[in-house]
């Protein structure tokens, strides 16, 4: 029982010295919530392959395609991100050896419709979802 009080305390400590340092580096909490992260910084820790969209504050999608080619977009990497997640886009695969103009990817499938398909006759696109601040 003596062990599991020291763990205990030893943990507090621990506790103690992660808020001190972040109250150092600028990381304190503030309003009940963490400081927010810039959209550039997130981005440094995403691989160039990966699937983007960037939502802007009404709702309106400024980008969508590869992290490594937002470079070219007139995104700016200075705007606080206010939610992220991930995000899915669902095709019915078209008919093998025959291209459509019209819907290149394929009919699009919501989500609710999913299990009307075998698995094998879908195609499907993750995202990371991207919505910033004002």
């Amino acid at each position: 029982m003596a062990h599991l009080l020291e763990d205990v305390e030893e943990a507090k400590k621990e506790k103690g010295a992660i808020k001190e340092k972040r109250q150092e580096t600028g990381q304190e909490e503030k309003a009940g919530r963490w400081q927010k992260v810039k959209l550039r910084e997130f981005l440094e820790a995403h691989t160039p392959s990966d699937r983007l969209l960037i939502i802007d504050s009404a709702g309106n999608e400024i980008y969508r395609g590869f992290v490594g080619c937002i470079q070219y977009g007139n995104i700016n990497g200075n705007m606080e991100i206010r939610q992220f997640g991930l995000g899915t886009d669902i095709f019915k695969k078209g008919k093998k050896g025959r291209f459509d103009f019209i819907t290149p990817l394929g009919e699009e499938v919501k989500v609710e419709n999913v299990s009307n398909f075998s698995f094998s006759d879908l195609s499907m696109w993750i995202y990371t979802r991207v919505v910033l601040e004002d």
